[in-house]
């Protein structure tokens, strides 16, 4: 309220804006800084003055900082006045690149050769009596001798340390068993290399007729043989073979029982040990006494029943055997499998040195690989003979093995099928 010159009470409004106060200072000031920039800016720009704008850098790039014909320690500097207008690429001289050229020089001659002295003359190698791992498959019937000769041992000797299927020393001891009529002790070892069982030393020469036991003949292994043979050949391979070697025949139980039941089949034996051939000799049998390496003739079946344990050395023996059937031919063949199953595991004795060396499953198709037979069929019993002679209660068992040449004709299935 104000007092006019009357004295009356007037009511005074201040008048809009007022005056200045310290913020409307501080923008006006703040308002004329940035013109004078922002103009000094534009200006600098529209002169184009490189280097005097801030926070921009208009130094030459790096590569043309140097001359790189004549490399320099330190950049070269220049001032903003010494700075030319920098040319176009196009017009930039190229570095001369100077290309040596290559010389080609013949290489030296070469040193004359002074002449080798005459090789030494090759040693004479002792005859091997060691058995290799592999065999050579046997191409010709004329190619079994040298393998015969080569595993057979030297003359004068009588024992040997090594395995008669791999030719392998590394060995370990099996079984030991004293002869019931010698009373010789005699060691059975096992080869480290290929699992077969052989007498250690192995004794390669012993009477034919130093047997140690005897096995029953009438009415009990015939009929046995007449069931084993149809579980292993079909009617139709029965029909058309006509001719039968059994080698070791024994007392000829095999041969008569094909004889009496398959009247086409002309069964005949040989036999190495006396007594045997003179039982079979009653019975009317044709078994004589013959080596088997001294046959040079074919036949349609040859059988080895029991008879892999008592030679000395197997595939020279089998070569032989395998060496007789016609190109159709069958091989047929039994023995047990003990090497397969631990030595308590074995049927009774093991009746040395009658039985020699013993083969398992493997042995086996390792031999039928090397006389180049091939296993049609094979079969475990747990008896050699049908209802005749059961083995002990364990994993013993009595193998029996058909193993045919290449051109044998599959005729159906055997009559009798084999124990599951």
């Amino acid at each position: 309220l104000c007092t006019n010159r009357e004295g009356d009470d007037v009511a005074v409004m201040p008048a809009k804006g007022g005056g200045l106060t310290p913020i409307k200072v501080l923008f006006i000031l703040f308002a004329v800084w940035a013109f004078a920039h922002y103009y000094n800016a534009i200006v600098l720009i529209h002169q184009h003055k490189p280097g005097t704008l801030p926070h921009v850098a208009h130094e030459k790039p790096y590569s043309e900082q140097f001359n790189f014909e004549e490399i320099q320690t330190e950049p070269v500097k220049t001032t903003v006045a010494e700075q030319k207008p920098e040319p176009k690429p196009e017009d930039k001289p190229q570095p001369k690149i100077q290309v040596e050229e290559e010389v080609k020089t013949d290489p030296p001659p070469p040193p004359p050769k002074t002449q080798d002295p005459p090789p030494p003359p090759p040693k004479a190698k002792k005859p091997s009596t060691v058995q290799e791992d592999t065999l050579p498959f046997l191409e010709t019937d004329s190619s079994i001798q040298s393998i015969i000769e080569r595993d057979m041992p030297a003359s004068g000797t009588d024992e040997m340390d090594v395995c008669p299927l791999c030719g392998h020393t590394e060995h370990h001891h099996h079984i030991s068993e004293t002869n019931r009529d010698t009373h010789k002790k005699y060691e059975l070892a096992k080869c480290d290399h290929c699992g077969f069982l052989y007498i250690n030393p192995m004794p390669f020469h012993l009477p034919p007729n130093a047997k140690t036991y005897r096995e029953p003949w009438e009415g009990i292994k015939v009929p046995a043989m007449i069931h084993k043979t149809k579980q292993y050949f079909s009617e139709g391979e029965l029909s058309s073979i006509h001719r039968w070697l059994d080698v070791g025949a024994g007392n000829g139980e095999l041969i008569k029982g094909v004889r009496d039941t398959w009247h086409n089949i002309n069964a005949t034996g040989i036999e190495m040990t006396d007594y045997k051939i003179a039982n079979a000799k009653k019975k009317g049998l044709p078994v004589k006494k013959m080596d088997m390496f001294t046959l040079h003739e074919k036949f349609d079946v040859v059988t080895l029943m029991n008879v892999l344990s008592h030679v000395s050395r197997p595939t020279p023996f089998f070569a032989a055997a395998a060496s007789l059937l016609n190109d159709k031919g069958c091989l047929w063949m039994s023995t047990g499998n003990a090497p397969d199953v631990p030595a308590s595991a074995a049927p009774g004795r093991w009746d040395l040195p009658d039985h020699l060396i013993f083969a398992g499953k493997s042995h086996i198709y390792t031999l039928m690989h090397r006389i180049r037979l091939k296993v049609v069929r094979y079969c475990e019993f747990k008896h050699f003979w049908h209802n005749y002679s059961p083995l002990k209660k364990g994993p013993f068992r009595a193998i029996y093995v058909k193993a045919c040449k290449p051109g044998w004709e599959d005729q159906g299935e055997p009559m009798v099928p084999c124990p599951p």
